[in-house]
């Protein structure tokens, strides 16, 4: 089964463990509320200074990459004043509840109208979105794998315009509309997308360049990796390998000819030659 994490708490701005390993789904929080009505029906916010904008992602949301270049988080739920219900085996009002109040004016701020049911925040609330989308979509696909269902999520969550912001929303908001719409053999495949992009790019003393690992069953070859500058020129680029798993391997420049000499700023093509496709890469490397 997919595995979720949130990808940080309340204060936190920074990605961390376990939402940094490779084959977990981490989830960042974005806001879709920031009022409300609680159950003494006092109409409340948290937005005093009026800075919370809706469809922004949360300040306490960990961002990443990861500490040798991926993108994390994957995707973005809703995390900032969600509806949860309450614990039978606990007091919603104890100072360690998540629903309990910190203001002692309003000691039921966070406890809604029908009594059963409290507001919180965190990646926390967040995460149960993206585990409750994956559940929907392995009862539709009950022999869907655990990455593949990533995919599904990646490919079908809503893009946010500026990938400078990458670090903060991953591949987007979650979808779950489209999730349990589309059919995951309909989906491209995903050297055509955006998983296995160069990282750092543009860069100044090593880049890293993921490309798909061709499955087990033999019937694709390991691809040639060729090097070339804007001018089309083949570069005798000094490439080192790292070991392949889970479909992904990853080979690393340091911007060196294979004579150990570095080559000059600009813009250069890695090229994966496979048996019967080409995947180009662009990457740019940097004046040190």
């Amino acid at each position: 089964m997919p595995v979720t994490f949130s990808t940080g708490s309340s204060g936190q701005t920074t990605l961390t463990i376990p939402a940094s390993a490779k084959n977990i789904i981490a989830v960042g929080a974005y806001t879709t509320k920031e009022s409300w009505v609680n159950i003494d029906g006092e109409n409340l916010t948290l937005d005093t200074k009026g800075t919370i904008k809706i469809g922004d992602v949360t300040e306490f949301s960990g961002a990443g990459p990861t500490r040798d270049g991926r993108t994390k988080p994957e995707l973005t739920a809703p995390g900032r004043i969600i509806g949860s219900s309450f614990s039978s085996e606990a007091d919603p009002l104890s100072s360690y509840s998540v629903f309990a109040s910190s203001n002692g004016s309003y000691p039921n701020a966070f406890i809604l109208p029908d009594g059963v049911h409290g507001l919180s925040l965190g990646t926390s609330m967040a995460a149960p979105h993206v585990s409750g989308a994956i559940a929907l979509l392995m009862e539709k696909y009950p022999d869907l794998s655990a990455s593949a269902a990533r995919q599904v999520l990646i490919r079908t969550a809503r893009s946010i315009s500026g990938t400078s912001k990458a670090n903060q929303w991953g591949y987007g908001k979650l979808n779950a509309a489209a999730l349990v719409s589309v059919n995951p053999d309909s989906l491209p495949e995903e050297e055509e997308g955006t998983l296995f992009l160069p990282y750092p790019n543009p860069f100044i003393i090593s880049t890293t360049i993921p490309y798909p690992v061709p499955s087990a069953d033999g019937n694709e070859k390991e691809p040639e990796i060729l090097v070339y500058n804007i001018l089309g020129e083949r570069v005798p680029a000094r490439l080192f390998r790292q070991s392949a798993s889970f479909g992904r391997g990853a080979v690393v420049w340091y911007g060196r000819t294979i004579w150990e000499k570095r080559v000059a700023a600009g813009v250069y093509f890695v090229v994966f030659v496979y048996e019967n496709r080409r995947v180009v890469r662009k990457i740019c490397l940097l004046q040190g």
